[in-house]
């Protein structure tokens, strides 16, 4: 019984440290950014985010998901996202399925 609940003990301790990432203390005072502009992520077909990047320290594109596709919900894992749903939707789970689609906020 001591064997399982070290283990255990372990495994979550695992998943704690992997899982949650926090941005060092003057990152973003050593992150190399390639700022790009919003009229550079507008040339794109894209949406600007002022602090895209991972701990928010520079500014990137995003590809816009239209309503029904499929997204993803990175920032609980510390990533920064490539994508966002367009205005007026919000990146759901479609049921009790583990997929997720842009869907409508009304």
């Amino acid at each position: 019984m001591k064997l399982v609940f070290a283990y255990l003990l372990a495994l979550a301790l695992a998943i704690t440290v992997t899982e949650g990432i926090v941005c060092p203390r003057d990152y973003c005072a050593t992150a190399n950014c390639t700022n790009v502009t919003e009229e550079e992520c507008e040339a794109q077909n894209k949406s600007y985010d002022p602090s895209g990047s991972f701990c928010g320290c520079c500014s990137t594109c995003l590809t816009i998901l239209h309503e029904g596709e499929s997204c993803t919900i990175t920032r609980l894992r510390g990533e920064p996202p490539t994508a966002t749903c367009e205005d007026g939707t919000t990146c759901q789970q479609v049921g009790n399925s583990s997929t997720y689609e842009c869907q409508s906020t009304s």
